[in-house]
C-alpha cells in the first residue's frame, strides 16, 4: 500500500487500477530459498514489489500497465480486472493493445475484452512438399502473405561424403542412403587408405617401411603381407645378438638382461595404485624374472603387491582390463617400498615366459592391508608427444618393447582406468634361445627338470596285411522267369523319414562402443531379415548396483506407441537384483523371457524399462528415430538382413517417455534368437485391448455425524483386492464458487517416517494430482478429474484442500466404508490452515477431534496390467522445452567395450567408478 500511495503521488493521472497492474507487471520473483515456492506463498505472497521498475513502467503512460483510461459505457474501471493476484489479466480495451508486431502470428483485433486473429491473416506456408521443412519469416519484405514463407530442403547429409550420401525420399520424408559409404580399401597392405571427408575421394599412400634398425638392410614391401624388414647384418650393435666384443656396457641393446622406462623424477607425478601396460617381445623367447618399482608407502604401514599376467596383450581392448577371470595372478606378496627414486625390486619366482614376436599384458596392483583409500603407491607420468596413444612404443631395446599403458584408480583393482600414462619400471628378464643347449639362469628362478613322459601301453600295431573276404560257396538264386504281379506283402525297412529340423540359437549384439549415456528407459524397433525366427532372450548393459529391469514387446513400430502402454505386451520382468556399473547381462527374469515371433520383413519394437539406470549410445538427430539402422546382419548371417534401428529413450520407470524431438539412442546389449523350421507357421500373441470398469464407493459411514464447513480434509483409502484408478471426488460443498486442490502420498497421511511428519508437505512427501476452480449449488460437487493408481492392498492418503473453506464434513472418527474393491478409511483429520504446497500447516494431529469425508469417491477398476500403468501420473510424454544436457550423464568406458560375451562388462567386482581425481581421465564418472 506504501508502494502504491508513492507511486500515485507521482502519477496522479493514473487510476488505481493501473497502479496496480503497473505494480504487478513489474514485480519479481523472490529468492531461490526452502521457503520460496511456486506460486503465492505465506512469506512472499505472488512476489515481491519493485516499486523503481513498476515507476519506469507508469512514465511510459498509465496504460501500458494495462487497464483503460476511461471506464467503459455502463460500467465501473475495475469491471475490466480479475481482481487480486489477476489484476493485471485485464484483457484489452482496443485494437491497439493486440498489436503482435509479427507479420507470421497474423492480425488480432480487441472483441469484449479479448484479443482475437483475423481470420485469414496469417500466412500459410505449406508446400506439400515431405522434404522440406516449412517455416515463416517475419522479417522478409512482402507484398502478399505467402512472401514471408520459408522451404528449407530437409538435410540428411551429415556433411562427410565419405560416409556415402544420403537423401530425402519425396514420398516418405524420410532419409535414405542414396550412394554407399566410400570404400577406399585397394585390398594392397603397402598403401595407407584414406578418405578426404569433404570431397569422399579416397588417398592410396605408399608406406615407407623402415624399421629404423641399422642393422636391417633392404627393408622392403609386400603388398599380400606388408613390410618384410632384413635379415640383421653380423658386428651389428642392434641385431639381437650379444657377440663376442660386445657387453652390457658397450651395447646394452643386444646384451642388456633389462629395460627401464625414460622418466623423470622431477616430473613423474602422477600416482595410481599401480601400472597395467603391454609388452612386445621381438626375435627371441623371453622369460620375464621381475620388476624395479617406484612405489612409496607411509613407515609402518603394511603393503602388499600383486601382478596380473595376460597372454596375448591388448589389456585394454574387449573388456580385458575389468574382467578378472582372463588374468592369471602369478605373484602375491608383501613389499616395503624404498620410495620413489629408490627402485624396488619385486621377483617373480616362476618367471613368466613370453614368445618371440608377441604381445604380453602386466598389471601390478600395490594396496595396504590396512586402509587403500589414502594413499596411491605408485608414481608415473604422461607419455611424450607422439606416443599418448594406448600402445605406443615407449622405450625398447634389441629384445623388448614397454607400451603407453594405464594407471589404476580401483581399489579392488579391474574396475576403473586412466589413460593414457608411462610406468615408471624397470623390467628384468632373460632371453631364451628357440632350441636352448642350456636353461637358462636367473636368480630368483629354480631350476626345474625337463618333463619326461613314458606310455603306460603301446598301441596295437596295424597289421601289415589285408586279407580279401572269402568268395560265396553258396548256389545264388535264379532268376525270376516271369515279372511278379502281386503286391510286395511288407513294406521296405529303410526309413525315407526327412532329417529332423533343429533350431539354432542365435546372438545378435550391438556394436562395441567406448561411450554410453545413462538412460534409464529405451525403445527400439527390430525388422526381421529373410527368414523367420523367435526373440527368446535379451543381454542388457546396465549401470547401476542394483535395480528392477522390466521389457515390453509390440507387433509394428513403437514410434506412435511410446505413450500408450496397452499397444505392448509384457515379456520379461525380474525383481530388484544386482547389476553392476557397464556390464552387459541376462538378466534374472522371474518368470522367464516369453518369446516373440519376428517374421521375414516383419517389425517388431522393444521397450526397456529399470528402477535404476541403463546405458544407451547416443546417435544424434531425433530423425534417426525408427527411420535409420544402426546395424543389418550380412548376407552370410544365420538371420541374414535382421536390422537394429535408433530409437528413444525416457525416464525411470514404464512409458515415461520423453518428446520425439529429443535425440536419438541406441541400443546396447544383445538379442537371442531362434531360428524356425521352413514353412512352419507362428501366431503372434496379440497385445491386451481390455483396460477399465468403472465403479463408486459412498461415504455411508458419516451420515450421522454433526456436519461442519472446513478449509479441506485429509483422510486414507485402500484399494482391497484390485488395482484402482481414482477418477473424481463428489464432494458436499456449501453453494458458491471454490478454489480446490486435491494432493495424495503413498501411505497413510499419519505419522511419520525419517524425522518427517506424513500430514504436511514440509519434506516434498506429496503430490498434487489437481487442482482448479469448481462451482456448487449446495449438494454433491464434483472435484476437478483425477488419476491416481492405487495398486491392489496399498493405501494412500487424499487430501483435498478448500483455501478460503467451504467443504463440508462430518465431525467424528465415523466408520470405514467399502464395496469389497475400495475403503475409505474412517477418521479424518480437518486442514486446519492451508500455506500453498504444505498441504496442511499445522505441527501436531490431534486425532481425538476426527472429522469424516462425506461423499462418494468414483474409480475405475483396471482391468489389465496395462490399464493399470496407463492411469500413473507422468506415463505420457513431458512437455519440457529444452533436452537434458547430454555430457551430463555421458560416461565412457575408456579402454574397449565388454563384447566378450560373458555378462561381465564393466566394472570387475561390482565396486562401481572411483570417480574424482580431477587430471581429466577419469574412466568413469
Amino acid at each position: 500500500a506504501g508502494v502504491a500511495a508513492l507511486l500515485w503521488t507521482h502519477f496522479p493521472q493514473c487510476t488505481n487500477n493501473q497502479i496496480r497492474n503497473a505494480m504487478i507487471q513489474s514485480s519479481r520473483e523472490p529468492p531461490s530459498e526452502p521457503r520460496n515456492t511456486a506460486g503465492w506463498d505465506k512469506y512472499y505472497g505472488w512476489g515481491i514489489v519493485n516499486a523503481g521498475d513498476a515507476y519506469e513502467l507508469l512514465k511510459q503512460g498509465c496504460e501500458v500497465a494495462g487497464g483503460a483510461t476511461d471506464p467503459p459505457e455502463g460500467g465501473e474501471l475495475h469491471d475490466l480486472a480479475l481482481g487480486g493476484k489477476d489484476q493485471k489479466n485485464v484483457g484489452c480495451t482496443t485494437d491497439a493493445h493486440c498489436e503482435q508486431g509479427n507479420p507470421c502470428l497474423g492480425e488480432f483485433v480487441c472483441n469484449a475484452g479479448t484479443c482475437e486473429q483475423v481470420a485469414g491473416s496469417a500466412p500459410v506456408c505449406d508446400d506439400g512438399l515431405k522434404c522440406t521443412i516449412d517455416t515463416c519469416d517475419p522479417s522478409k519484405p512482402y507484398d502478399v502473405l505467402t512472401d514471408l514463407c520459408v522451404f528449407t530442403p530437409k538435410p540428411c547429409e551429415d556433411g562427410n561424403k565419405c560416409n556415402g550420401i544420403r537423401d530425402c525420399d519425396e514420398a516418405t520424408g524420410n532419409c535414405y542412403e542414396k550412394e554407399s559409404v566410400v570404400d577406399c580399401n585397394d585390398g594392397n597392405f603397402c598403401t595407407t587408405d584414406t578418405c578426404n571427408p569433404s570431397t569422399g575421394v579416397c588417398s592410396n599412400t605408399a608406406v615407407t617401411c623402415n624399421d629404423n634398425n641399422a642393422c636391417t638392410l633392404n627393408d622392403t614391401c609386400d603388398p599380400a603381407v606388408g613390410c618384410i624388414f632384413g635379415q640383421p647384418q653380423a658386428d651389428c650393435c642392434g641385431n639381437a645378438e650379444c657377440e663376442a666384443d660386445e657387453t652390457e656396457t658397450t651395447c646394452p641393446l643386444d646384451c642388456g638382461t633389462s629395460l627401464t622406462t625414460s622418466f623423470d623424477t622431477s616430473i613423474a607425478n602422477r600416482v595410481e595404485l599401480g601400472p597395467m601396460f603391454d609388452i612386445a617381445t621381438k626375435a627371441k623367447n623371453l622369460t620375464i624374472a621381475g620388476f624395479d618399482l617406484n612405489c612409496y608407502v607411509p613407515g609402518g604401514i603394511e603393503s602388499k603387491v600383486f601382478v596380473y599376467s595376460l597372454p596375448g596383450g591388448n589389456y585394454g581392448d574387449n573388456g580385458n582390463w575389468h574382467t578378472k577371470s582372463r588374468w592369471d595372478k602369478v605373484l602375491e606378496t608383501s613389499i616395503s617400498c624404498n620410495g620413489f627414486g629408490t627402485p624396488t625390486f619385486v621377483a617373480l619366482a616362476e618367471g613368466v615366459a613370453v614368445p618371440k614376436n608377441s604381445k604380453h599384458s602386466f598389471f601390478i596392483n600395490i594396496y595396504t592391508d590396512s586402509s587403500a583409500t589414502g594413499y596411491w603407491f605408485h608414481k608415473s607420468m604422461y607419455p611424450p608427444s607422439g606416443k599418448t596413444a594406448r600402445y605406443s612404443p615407449l622405450d625398447e631395446d634389441s629384445y623388448l618393447q614397454i607400451q603407453t599403458g594405464s594407471g589404476n584408480y580401483c581399489i579392488s583393482g579391474f574396475c576403473a582406468m586412466i589413460s593414457p600414462r608411462r610406468p615408471a619400471i624397470t623390467i628384468h628378464y632373460a632371453t631364451i634361445n628357440d632350441s636352448p643347449t642350456t636353461s637358462p639362469t636367473i636368480s630368483s628362478m629354480p631350476s626345474t627338470p625337463v618333463p619326461t613322459f613314458t606310455p603306460t601301453t603301446k598301441p596295437t600295431p596295424l597289421p601289415t596285411t589285408l586279407a580279401p573276404t572269402p568268395v560265396p560257396t553258396a548256389t545264388p538264386t535264379p532268376a525270376p522267369t516271369s515279372t511278379p504281379t502281386a503286391t510286395p506283402s511288407t513294406a521296405p525297412s529303410e526309413s525315407l523319414a526327412p532329417t529332423p529340423f533343429e533350431p539354432m540359437q542365435v546372438t545378435i549384439a550391438s556394436p562395441p562402443t567406448n561411450g554410453a549415456h545413462i538412460v534409464p528407459s529405451y525403445y527400439f524397433d527390430v525388422q526381421g531379415g529373410t527368414v523367420d525366427s523367435i526373440l527368446t532372450n535379451m543381454k542388457i548393459t546396465t549401470y547401476a548396483s542394483s535395480q528392477a529391469i522390466t521389457v515390453f514387446a509390440k507387433r509394428g513400430t513403437g514410434k506412435q506407441s511410446e505413450g500408450t502402454p496397452c499397444d505392448w505386451e509384457l515379456v520379461a520382468e525380474t525383481a530388484v537384483q544386482s547389476t553392476g556399473y557397464w556390464k552387459t547381462i541376462y538378466p534374472n527374469w522371474t518368470n522367464g523371457f516369453k518369446p516373440v515371433e519376428l517374421f521375414a520383413g516383419e517389425t517388431i519394437s522393444l521397450h526397456v524399462t529399470s528402477t535404476g539406470r541403463l546405458l544407451g549410445k547416443y546417435s544424434g538427430s531425433s530423425s534417426l528415430k525408427y527411420n535409420t539402422a544402426f546395424m543389418t546382419t550380412p548376407s552370410t548371417h544365420t538371420l541374414p538382413g535382421t536390422k537394429l534401428f535408433h530409437g528413444s529413450y525416457g525416464k525411470s520407470g514404464m512409458f515415461k517417455n520423453y518428446p520425439s524431438y529429443y535425440s536419438a539412442r541406441t541400443f546396447m546389449g544383445a538379442l537371442d534368437f531362434e531360428t524356425v523350421a521352413p514353412g512352419s507357421t507362428m501366431s503372434p500373441t496379440s497385445a491386451p485391448t481390455a483396460k477399465f470398469s468403472p465403479n463408486q464407493v459412498e461415504s455411508t459411514g458419516a451420515d450421522t455425524l454433526t456436519e461442519a464447513t472446513s478449509q479441506g480434509i485429509q483422510f486414507d483409502i485402500h484399494a482391497d483386492s484390485s488395482a484402482i484408478i481414482l477418477r473424481k471426488l463428489n464432494m458436499l460443498v456449501e453453494a458458491g464458487s471454490h478454489f480446490v486442490e486435491v494432493w495424495y502420498r503413498n501411505g497413510s497421511y499419519k505419522g511419520s517416517s525419517s524425522g518427517c511428519a506424513h500430514h504436511n508437505n514440509w519434506c516434498n512427501q506429496w503430490t498434487k494430482a489437481a487442482g482448479g476452480d469448481i462451482t456448487s449449488t449446495g449438494g454433491l460437487t464434483s472435484s476437478p478429474a483425477l488419476s491416481i493408481l492405487v495398486s491392489p492392498g496399498q493405501t494412500i492418503g487424499l487430501t483435498v484442500v478448500f483455501p478460503k473453506a467451504g467443504l463440508v464434513v462430518g465431525g467424528g472418527v465415523g466408520e470405514n466404508s467399502s464395496d469389497g474393491v475400495l475403503t475409505i478409511v474412517a477418521g479424518g483429520a480437518a486442514v486446519t490452515d492451508y500455506y500453498g504446497n504444505e498441504v496442511n500447516s499445522i505441527h501436531a494431529l490431534n486425532e481425538s477431534e476426527s472429522v469424516t469425508f462425506k461423499g462418494v469417491i468414483d474409480y475405475d477398476v483396471a482391468n489389465s496390467f496395462c490399464a493399470s500403468i496407463s492411469a500413473q501420473n507422468g506415463v505420457m510424454s513431458d512437455v519440457d522445452d529444452d533436452e537434458p544436457d547430454v555430457t551430463g550423464d555421458d560416461i565412457t568406458n575408456p579402454d574397449g567395450p565388454d563384447g566378450d560375451g560373458d555378462g561381465a562388462g564393466g566394472p570387475m567386482d561390482g565396486d562401481g567408478p572411483m570417480d574424482g581425481y580431477g587430471d581429466g581421465f577419469d574412466s568413469l564418472s
